[in-house]
């Protein structure tokens, strides 16, 4: 992807987006717990979500792809 540095799976976020897949991905949060978190909408969350899925797109669920994508970046291991 030519949004990747070379020989890296990290995706390049920006640092909001890195929080939504932290705590989406790591913690299991909801949208509205995630929106709480970070003192911002449940929307908004939305919103960076589907950003985040329209660059890096996997044919998955939105829960299950930001689940997916934060394993895969962080501990380089593919989610089944």
């Amino acid at each position: 992807m030519a949004s990747q540095e070379e020989g890296s799976l990290r995706p390049k976020l920006s640092p909001r987006e890195a929080q939504i897949v932290m705590l989406v991905g790591r913690y299991g949060l909801t949208y509205g717990e995630t929106a709480s978190h970070l003192d911002i909408s449940g929307r908004t969350v939305e919103s960076y979500v589907r950003r985040i899925l329209q660059r890096y797109p996997s044919g998955k669920r939105p829960r299950a792809a930001i689940t997916e994508m934060y394993y895969h970046s962080y501990h380089k291991q593919k989610v089944p």
